[in-house]
C-alpha cells in the first residue's frame, strides 16, 4: 500500500492510500479512481494537523496508540486512526453479536451489522508516515485523548 498526493487541475489536493487500482482517502471514505487529468505522486509523509498520542473509548480501560486530526471531531469526540497492533486488540475484544461486531479478514477489518444485517463495511489498513493504522474513529464511538492520572 502506498500513500499518494493527488493534485487536480483546479488545484485541489487530496491524500490517499493506494490499494490495487483504487485510492482510499486518508481520513476514511469510499474508494475512488481519480480524474484522468489529476497528477498523482507517491509521498513519504502527509503534511497535516495530526497529533500522535494515546486514546481510549470513554469509559473503557483499553488504551490505544493513535493519530488524529486536531481539527476534526465527531460531536466533539476524537476521530482517531489506531495503530495496527492496538486495532487488532480492539477487534479481538469487540465481539458484540447483538449490534455491531468487528472481525479480521486478512489485513482488513470487517464491520458487521448484526442488528439489521446491512451496511457491512471493510476498513483497510492505511500506511501513514511509515506506520500502519486503521480508521476506527469514524464509527460513532466516543474517543478521547488518554491522560495519565496521578495521585498526589
Amino acid at each position: 500500500m502506498k500513500t499518494v498526493k493527488i493534485t487536480y487541475p483546479n488545484g485541489a489536493i487530496r491524500y490517499a492510500s493506494k490499494s490495487k487500482d483504487q485510492y482510499f482517502p486518508i481520513g476514511g471514505g469510499f474508494g475512488f479512481i481519480p480524474h484522468d487529468e489529476a497528477k498523482i505522486e507517491e509521498i513519504d509523509s502527509i503534511p497535516n494537523n495530526m497529533k500522535e498520542g494515546l486514546v481510549c473509548i470513554d469509559g473503557s480501560e483499553l488504551i490505544s496508540k493513535a493519530i488524529w486530526d486536531k481539527n476534526r471531531r465527531w460531536n466533539g469526540w476524537l476521530m482517531p486512526k489506531i495503530e495496527a497492533e492496538d486495532a487488532k486488540k480492539i477487534v479481538a475484544e469487540h465481539t458484540d453479536k447483538e449490534y455491531t461486531g468487528l472481525e479480521m479478514d486478512g489485513e482488513n477489518i470487517l464491520v458487521i451489522d448484526y442488528q439489521y444485517g446491512e451496511n457491512n463495511e471493510i476498513i483497510c489498513p492505511e500506511l501513514i508516515n511509515g506506520k500502519t493504522y486503521y480508521n476506527l474513529g469514524y464509527m460513532g464511538w466516543v474517543w478521547e485523548e488518554y491522560r495519565y492520572e496521578t495521585e498526589d
